[in-house]
């Protein structure tokens, strides 16, 4: 019985991942530019605690950076020191994280963020 279980749990997961590969792709093709960060933002809040801290800004960041083939991650280019900035810059509440409003707010105003989460065609 154990077994059928993980089988069907596994099976679950797989058709989960599709998707939300689905919806991503969608999203990213047809969503405007606010629904994109709404939905990085819960995508890339780990803690699910709405709310995205430091690292996973840096996490974040750092996939953007992949996604728009960007290899060198230093200088300007740095996750770690990118991230801190953009808290520093973004976080009204001053609890050093970012909240969904902060997040897509802060970043629909940031021109590198948007032009990385543009579709390729635009």
């Amino acid at each position: 019985m154990r077994q059928k279980i993980i089988k069907l749990h596994s099976l679950l997961m797989c058709t989960l991942k599709a998707y939300h590969r689905t919806i991503l792709l969608h999203i990213f093709t047809y969503g405007s530019l606010e629904k994109r960060l709404a939905f990085v933002f819960d995508l890339w809040d780990d803690s699910e605690d709405g709310q995205i801290d430091r690292k996973e800004l840096t996490n974040l960041l750092s996939a953007m950076y992949e996604r728009a083939g960007i290899r060198d991650q230093k200088g300007e280019w740095d996750p770690k020191k990118r991230a801190k900035e953009i808290i520093a810059k973004l976080d009204i509440s001053g609890d050093k994280k970012l909240n969904k409003e902060e997040f897509v707010t802060g970043c629909m105003n940031d021109q590198v963020i948007c032009k990385l989460l543009l579709p390729r065609s635009s």
